[in-house]
């Protein structure tokens, strides 16, 4: 998925004299780019199922298991986000579902211009009957299986320029890029605001 927009202009200029590279804008809320939860939900949705398989030992028992993850989905609210799931267990003796609802971390990485959501913490039990008496034999941890985060591009790589011709005959070329962004989390979508930078470019104009 990519959220960018890039342009590049290109003139029939000479001499270009650049300023002094402008800091970025003191305000991170020059520009925005928003992700909505449900565009987040199509990528896990793509993802499918996720199934594992162990072999476990406890007391007077031995055997395997088979569990399966579907339904996933990320929910994002007010300065939070967090997943739920749906896990089914199959165990001799024992079929059973049980609902996982996980933590996430929200970041942006902005050496990657990356939006990074990462599952933190998802556990579901694996239980089984022993002497009449459900037990557990183990907590899988979800996270374990999901180790990469979800990315999807920021805006850290727009860029456009465009020129202005002055009464002079100088061109005058402004460049503008995003710079420093913060994220937000925020009902129901994800926000990522920029400063910008612009730069001016003075050059003469070409003789044709």
């Amino acid at each position: 998925m990519k959220w960018c927009v890039f342009t590049m202009l290109a003139w029939s200029v000479i001499g270009h004299a650049q300023t002094k590279l402008k800091p970025c804008s003191d305000s991170l809320m020059d520009m925005e780019l928003v992700l909505h939860e449900s565009a987040i939900n199509q990528v896990l949705k793509g993802l499918g199922e996720i199934q594992g398989t162990q072999t476990y030992t406890y007391l007077i028992l031995k055997g395997s298991y088979t569990w399966t993850v579907s339904a996933m989905s990320i929910h994002v609210s007010a300065d939070s986000t967090y997943f739920t799931a749906q896990a089914k267990v199959h165990i001799a003796g024992l079929n059973y579902e049980t609902p996982i609802t996980g933590r996430m971390a929200l970041q942006f990485n902005s050496k990657r211009n990356k939006i990074q959501l990462q599952l933190q913490h998802a556990p579901f039990p694996i239980r089984t009957v022993l002497f009449g008496t459900t037990i557990t034999l183990k907590t899988i941890e979800l996270a374990d299986y999901i180790k990469d985060p979800f990315e999807f591009d920021g805006p850290l790589n727009l860029k456009t320029s465009w020129q202005t011709e002055m009464p002079d005959g100088t061109v005058k070329v402004i460049k503008m890029s995003t710079c420093a962004c913060n994220v937000f989390a925020e009902q129901q979508r994800i926000r990522v605001t920029c400063g910008l930078r612009i730069d001016v470019l003075n050059a003469k104009k070409t003789k044709k």
